[in-house]
């Protein structure tokens, strides 16, 4: 009897669990989409002002500025990461979204470094001899 009760519930259980974990995944995506959302709408109308230290949203237009000096038809801008004393910041390329540059810019001072990603294409010599 108890092998029939736990033959009936396991699949019932299994369903339950899957909504749960689909359900925190899309309140996460809703979220980050969300806060997506108002940082494009406050960069619209944020000056950069590093007199009183750089604010996430001051972090992703500098990343913004950037990734408009890259020429590229496509990509994105990751939102600002949080480290300590910095923002780091993605620049991302092409439909694939490839990791090509991170800024790290300073909170404090507004100060900005760039710790390019090596070429993702690999070398141009294919083996020809």
């Amino acid at each position: 009897m108890r092998l029939r009760l736990y033959s009936l519930l396991a699949p019932i259980c299994g369903i339950l669990l899957a909504s749960a974990c689909s359900t925190a995944e899309s309140r996460f995506r809703d979220s980050e989409f969300k806060h997506r959302q108002w940082l494009e709408s406050e960069a619209q109308s944020t000056r950069i002002d590093a007199s009183d230290g750089i604010s996430e949203v001051e972090a992703y237009v500098i990343g913004l500025k950037r990734f408009a000096q890259l020429h590229t038809a496509c990509g994105a801008v990751s939102t600002p990461l949080d480290a300590g004393e910095n923002w780091r910041v993605g620049i991302l390329s092409g439909v694939a979204g490839l990791l090509v540059e991170t800024l790290v810019i300073n909170k404090a001072s507004g100060a900005v470094t760039s710790e390019k990603k090596p070429n993702q294409t690999g070398s141009s010599d294919h083996g020809s001899s």
